[in-house]
């Protein structure tokens, strides 16, 4: 996990997820499993904080909403646009948040 702060909105990045709370706090104990392994718990979760932005992969976007493009949620964003398994890959620039794909 790495954060990258952008003007007034702080990133997290994370191979995966994270756990998180309703309120939008990021748990103090994360569990390395969970931040390489999560899945549908994570993504379909809720997580609402206005000035934190969660990116992850490890999840293809087309099993999240169908389509081979970057998955923009709840405060939560999945780049991973399936590459290995004959999709895209795709770049989210974070200064202005313009998708690129090859």
């Amino acid at each position: 996990m790495s954060y990258k702060q952008i003007n007034d909105t702080k990133f997290v990045l994370v191979h995966a997820g994270m756990t998180t709370y309703d309120n939008g706090d990021i748990s103090e104990v994360q569990t390395e499993d969970f931040m390489i392994w999560a899945r549908e718990d994570f993504y379909r979760g809720r997580y609402v904080n206005d000035k934190q932005i969660i990116i992850f992969g490890h999840n293809p976007v087309k099993t999240i909403h169908g389509k081979w493009e970057i998955w923009h949620g709840e405060n939560k964003i999945c780049i991973d646009c399936g590459a290995a398994y004959g999709g895209k890959l795709a770049c989210l620039r974070l200064d202005d948040m313009k998708e690129f794909y090859i």
